[in-house]
């Protein structure tokens, strides 16, 4: 994201859209996660609704803009894959088709120095 203290400025200028949207607006939703730049809400109140929320939120800052992507069925959430399925939130692992999983192969006796070397998650 840019300098070391790009995440600091990003979370300053979002926490008063994160104020206003929560709490200062007519139409909330019913619930509103964020880190850093990605939000995730829950919406009950229909889809005429939320798009007035959307350019609501929109129109707090003419530099901050949101895109909205909604789906009654499914949601890529960072790297989740949110399903809506009876009732019940099931998830998935979600990666972007740019991703090119380029992870070391398993350990083998030439690569083992490499492999003890590298970060867990990788291997």
């Amino acid at each position: 994201m840019g300098p070391k203290n790009a995440c600091s400025y990003a979370d300053l200028a979002m926490g008063e859209i994160d104020r206003k949207a929560k709490f200062c607006r007519p139409i909330k939703p019913a619930l509103w996660w964020r880190y850093r730049h990605d939000i995730f809400d829950l919406w009950q109140q229909g889809l005429p609704a939320l798009e007035a929320f959307s350019q609501n939120i929109n129109s707090l800052n003419p530099t901050i803009k949101f895109e909205l992507v909604f789906s009654e069925s499914h949601l890529n959430v960072l790297d989740v894959t949110l399903h809506l399925v009876d009732d019940f939130i099931k998830t998935d692992v979600y990666s972007k088709p740019t991703n090119s999983h380029l992870y070391l192969p398993p350990p083998v006796p030439t690569l083992s120095m490499y492999s003890k070397q590298s970060p867990l998650g990788l291997l």
